[in-house]
């Protein structure tokens, strides 16, 4: 009994003068890769399966979902890099619908400036659309 609580109390001291450190930070990129490997190839074992299953849909939905949580469960870390991807794709899109958007005003401003010198055309009804437009390209 002497021995082991001379050994427990001697420890602490022992490590820091050796500097022994626990190397977490590589251990947890690994354990996240390894994570990322086995949720894609549950996935990819799926996708073999559903090639020569037919598997309905709310199946297949389920059983990808369940591919990710293998992931998940050995890192949590996935979930956020999940979320964060999901935010950049959302972001991405939304951006290119605006720009979609731009594009689609500008050609209606020019189509309804080019129609204010048809002949017969009234300035005012042509500033009132115009103007239609510009509240609309506010939002």
């Amino acid at each position: 009994m002497a021995t082991l609580l001379v050994q427990g109390l001697t420890l602490p001291w022992l490590v820091g003068k050796l500097g022994v450190r626990a190397d977490s930070g590589r251990e947890k990129e690994f354990e996240h890769d390894l994570a990322v490997r086995a949720a894609r190839a549950a996935k990819r074992r799926l996708r073999e399966i559903e090639e020569v299953e037919d598997l309905p849909e709310e199946l297949s939905e389920q059983m990808l979902r369940s591919a990710f949580d293998i992931g998940v469960r050995i890192s949590p870390d996935l979930a956020e890099d999940e979320r964060r991807e999901a935010h950049r794709q959302r972001a991405r899109r939304l951006k290119r619908v605006r720009g979609i958007q731009r594009e689609m005003l500008s050609a209606a401003r020019h189509e309804v400036l080019a129609a204010r010198s048809e002949a017969g055309a009234d300035p005012e009804v042509v500033d009132r659309v115009l103007r239609h437009l510009d509240v609309r390209s506010l939002r």
